[in-house]
């Protein structure tokens, strides 16, 4: 599986990640055909500089047509680099996985470990 690095800022060590936090459209869930929202430099910068009234036209016009768009709820997440992650959404709210910390089954290998 490639990795594709997106344009993102980092601060500290952290990138910033993009996503919904409340009831309504999800951001990136909503969206899956740009997952380059999640990290928009662009946008970090409207919601640091509270200017969200900025971010619908900025996505239309270099997204395009057919982006759902809340911007009320949208939150910055301050991840390491390097973290592996997932959204997980429900009913528009995102919340993010870190997926190293997840308690994850292979089918036909999961049972008790042992130190034998």
């Amino acid at each position: 599986m490639a990795i594709i690095k997106y344009p993102h800022v980092e601060r500290n060590g952290k990138v910033a990640v993009i996503y919904s936090s409340n009831y309504g459209a999800g951001w990136s869930s909503w969206n899956p055909r740009y997952p380059k929202l999640l990290f928009d430099p662009n946008i970090v910068q409207m919601i640091e500089d509270n200017k969200r009234e900025l971010i619908k036209p900025y996505v239309e016009e270099n997204y395009g047509e057919g982006v759902y768009i809340s911007t009320k709820t949208l939150q910055i997440e301050w991840l390491p680099v390097g973290t592996r992650f997932r959204i997980k959404e429900y009913d528009g709210a995102e919340s993010i996985i870190d997926v190293d910390k997840e308690l994850v089954f292979v089918a036909g290998m999961s049972g008790e470990e042992t130190n034998d």
